[in-house]
This record gives C-alpha cells, sequence and structure tokens, in this order.
C-alpha cells in the first residue's frame, strides 16, 4: 500500500497506482477509500475495462446497484472478452 502511496507522491497523473491501491483498500474492507481511487484512476484514464470492473464490484458492496451495473457494462464495452464484470 505504502508503495501506491508513494508512487501516486511521486507522480499523481498516472492511473494504476490509484487503481492498485483501491484494490488494496477493498481488501482491507475499506470500500469507500476504495471507491475514491476508482474515480480518480477512471478520471485519469477512462480507456481501461479493471478501473470499471473495480469501481462496479465497490459500487454492487455499497448497494448502488444501477452504478455498479453501468460500470461493468462499460468494463464490457471496453473489453467483451473481460470476464470480471461478467
Amino acid at each position: 500500500m505504502n508503495d501506491f502511496s508513494l508512487a501516486i507522491h511521486i507522480k499523481d497523473d498516472y492511473s494504476r497506482p490509484y487503481n492498485n491501491r483501491g484494490t488494496v483498500f477493498l481488501g482491507r474492507g475499506q470500500p469507500e477509500k476504495a471507491l475514491g481511487d476508482f474515480d480518480k484512476a477512471i478520471e485519469l484514464d477512462s480507456h481501461f475495462a479493471d478501473r470499471y470492473s473495480n469501481r462496479g464490484s465497490v459500487e454492487h458492496q455499497l448497494g448502488r446497484d444501477e452504478a455498479a451495473l453501468k460500470d461493468l457494462n462499460e468494463a464490457l464495452s471496453l473489453n467483451p472478452n473481460f470476464a470480471d464484470a461478467y
């Protein structure tokens, strides 16, 4: 986690560390923090299916099913073979 935070500190306009740190937050049971990082990852680069799939997973856990479905559908539109979005 500290490595991702350091990477963000060094280069805060790169989406991958936000996405990866969000995954760590999710694994630690901190969905709101994870959601913030996934939001930022998508804001910086909206061309990766995993960012939408990750955010959709968190939204589903938070009971935001419409938002989750929208993100999962976006992930599939970016990559129809992205199994995690199914």
